[in-house]
């Protein structure tokens, strides 16, 4: 899986209207303020978004005080980034700083109070992706800092997988969308195909991404330089189990 395929070829413009209408903006304050709790965030704190996207949490955090810097491979979702930020922050407000960088091999300092890698952002690459890009969160972060990943991970996956036919049909910014799914268990893959009319074309986009174990997350974060690595079931800190996501916190 290159970087090509998943961070310019899926995430493009249409994907961001794609997922404009399934994501919002109660949701995302819910989770903007999890993550500010789970971190201890202050006003001031230097919070790098790796994966940020179109920066659905990076400018809500930079509009609570943090000093936001969001880096991400997609330019389409970048562009986005700057969008929000002009929309929702005040005019004479400092804007997040945004960078299109591949955030496994972006040089990076140790300045920063939190490192978050949210919205299963970890998944999307291959294991020595993954294990590059928590290396790089290390890097970035100061002694005692924090990263937080929210992610899927195997046994939910695993567990929640149908042996029929996983179709769903809702409503996206492009009339109906259907979106069949299904895991291979043997590559401890995910994948989505979203089928949808765009223009009057039939337009296909196939996801596929890695689910990991809850050991494998646990053992890439030790191997990455963190320590105190603590798992949760949601952003609200519930017990972690198989049919719960996987929110991650750990130390520097």
């Amino acid at each position: 899986m290159s970087s090509y395929e998943v961070w310019v070829d899926f995430f493009d413009e249409r994907y961001r209207e794609l997922y404009a209408g399934m994501l919002h903006p109660v949701r995302t304050e819910s989770e903007v303020a999890a993550v500010v709790s789970l971190l201890a965030l202050r006003e001031g704190s230097r919070v790098l978004d790796l994966c940020c996207g179109d920066g659905r949490h990076a400018v809500p955090l930079q509009r609570r005080g943090m000093r936001v810097c969001g880096v991400d491979l997609a330019e389409p979702m970048l562009r986005g980034a700057r969008a929000r930020g002009i929309n929702v922050l005040a005019e004479d407000a400092a804007q997040p700083l945004w960078v299109r960088a591949d955030g496994g091999k972006l040089p990076l300092r140790p300045i920063f109070d939190a490192v978050v890698l949210l919205y299963n952002s970890i998944s999307f690459g291959s294991r020595e992706m993954t294990r590059a890009l928590l290396a790089n969160a290390r890097a970035a972060l100061r002694p005692g800092g924090q990263i937080l990943i929210e992610c899927m991970h195997r046994d939910h996956e695993a567990r929640a997988a149908s042996d029929s036919e996983d179709i769903e049909e809702v409503n996206s910014t492009f009339g109906p969308l259907r979106i069949e799914r299904w895991f291979e268990p043997i590559a401890g893959e995910q994948h989505a195909k979203m089928s949808f009319l765009h223009e009057g074309v039939r337009v296909e986009k196939h996801l596929r991404y890695l689910v990991y174990t809850a050991g494998e997350l646990r053992q890439f974060l030790l191997d990455a330089g963190f320590s105190k690595v603590e798992l949760f079931g949601g952003y609200d800190a519930r017990p972690f189990g198989i049919n719960t996501p996987a929110v991650i916190r750990a130390t520097a």
